[in-house]
């Protein structure tokens, strides 16, 4: 094979490859420990990754750390890729995660022999720049197919804040934004009791120590299974 059929070869899989990724739906996975239902809120997460609606292309969702956002959004993506047969592709960004490789992994994109303006691949809005007008095709092919366009969602803040810029060029930009709050009483107290807690020790640790705050109750959920008194909960986290 010459170099110059090799090239169209590596072109074509490409394009195809980040089709591929949009038709198929990825999304990382969820661990049980990760994972508090609230449907309300994939319910309102959902009807933002279906909207047709070329005005709201673009959406920010805002919340505290502990508020569950990340897992949130994970979950309604899952669902819409499940209800739909696919369009939503997922890049979440871990604590010193490299986004250039996880974007490659999840369209199985070979960046290998890119530059961006003729310099190695190295910042995060470099990868993407690069990849965007695959993205822009791929997403162009599903929509012809599939009468809806596909969805782009990452955790990485600069991601979207790149993307806004590509489009728009005026200043005066609003991005649309959905703020998720700390997780509802119930659903708090529910989340502990469905791990074995009693009803009136989880109202009570919900009422004065977690709150609806995620990471305290996944950590106090773990301290009462390591055998910590109701007292001593308290005392840790004051």
């Amino acid at each position: 094979m010459s170099n110059y059929a090799y090239s169209e070869y590596q072109e074509y899989k490409r394009k195809e490859n980040v089709f591929k990724a949009f038709k198929n739906g990825i999304t990382p996975e969820l661990c049980d420990r990760q994972y508090i239902s609230r449907p309300d809120l994939i319910k309102t997460l959902k009807l933002i990754l279906t909207r047709n609606d070329i005005k709201s292309c673009f959406n920010l969702v805002e919340g505290e750390i502990g508020s569950g956002k990340t897992v949130s959004v994970i979950q309604a993506c899952k669902e819409v890729n499940s209800e739909r047969g696919g369009g939503v592709v997922y890049v979440h960004v871990g604590p010193g995660g490299n986004f250039g490789e996880l974007l490659g992994d999840s369209f199985n994109f070979n960046f290998n022999g890119l530059t961006y303006k003729n310099e190695p691949l190295s910042k995060p809005t470099e990868f993407l720049s690069t990849l965007l007008p695959y993205i822009e095709k791929g997403a162009a092919k599903f929509k012809k197919l599939n009468g809806r366009p596909p969805v782009f969602v990452s955790n990485k803040g600069k991601v979207l804040s790149h993307l806004r810029n590509q489009y728009y060029l005026y200043t005066h930009w609003h991005l649309p934004s959905t703020i998720i709050g700390d997780i509802p009483e119930k659903d708090s107290i529910k989340f502990l009791t469905n791990n074995g807690i009693d009803h009136e020790i989880a109202k009570n640790i919900v009422s004065e120590v977690t709150g609806g705050n995620i990471i305290l109750l996944q950590n106090v959920k773990q301290n009462l299974k390591d055998g910590l008194h109701l007292n001593e909960i308290k005392k840790l986290y004051k």
